[in-house]
């Protein structure tokens, strides 16, 4: 009984680090920034805009097409008024492009100016985080 309590103990010990290890974050946390969510910037863009926001969605990065949606089906079904246009600040963030797209359709908590009257790439998206200063991988 002892002994798979300790391969108990011992396995979940391993689990909580592996998780731990797979923490990926990017840039710098702004207390400043307020934890909203992606329903209330597109009902009620007016509020937040030039605001720091806090917020977390669904990731992509692509040519013309950096977004956070409010699901992974928007970004596969290309519902597009679900989203909004993403500019990240790769020298604040501290990556390369490439390094950040590896997040693409993943969740991810992010930080940025909100910017109501940016539409993105051919005005598709519902408003602008820009820049995005953190990116942090949500699990």
């Amino acid at each position: 009984m002892k002994i798979l309590l300790s391969i108990s103990c011992c396995l979940l010990i391993s689990a909580a680090t592996a998780r731990a290890s797979t923490f990926v974050n990017y840039g710098e946390a702004d207390q400043s920034a307020k934890s909203v969510s992606l329903v209330s910037l597109i009902a009620n863009p007016e509020a937040y805009d030039g605001k720091s926001v806090r917020v977390i969605g669904a990731f992509q990065l692509a040519f013309e097409g950096n977004q956070l949606c409010l699901h992974k089906a928007d970004l596969i079904h290309g519902l597009s008024s679900n989203c909004l246009w993403i500019e990240p600040n790769l020298a604040k963030l501290g990556v390369s492009y490439a390094k950040l797209a590896e997040f693409n359709g993943k969740y991810v908590l992010v930080e940025g100016t909100f910017v109501q009257g940016n539409h993105g790439h051919m005005g598709m998206f519902s408003g602008a985080i820009t820049p995005i200063w953190r990116v942090t991988l949500w699990r």
